[in-house]
């Protein structure tokens, strides 16, 4: 068994400088995240999604047990 490096054993020693910067730098991500979202939605793909699984919510209508799920034409 080998020793590992302080960085890969998760010491508790962050300084305050290096976790207040980590925390803006989630904030910050946060943020954009969510206006990337939010401009997904506005976007004509966004709206075609949200469509799509609105869709995808409703029930499935009822099948019919006495007619065949497919009808076969002749002529």
């Amino acid at each position: 068994m080998g020793s590992l490096c302080s960085c890969c054993r998760g010491d508790p020693k962050e300084s305050a400088e290096e976790r207040a910067k980590m925390s803006e730098a989630q904030a910050k991500a946060g943020l954009a995240a969510q206006q990337r979202m939010e401009a997904f939605e506005k976007s004509a793909a966004g709206r075609a999604a949200k469509k799509v699984a609105a869709e995808l919510a409703k029930p499935p209508p009822p099948l019919s047990r006495g007619e065949p799920a497919l009808r076969w034409q002749v002529g």
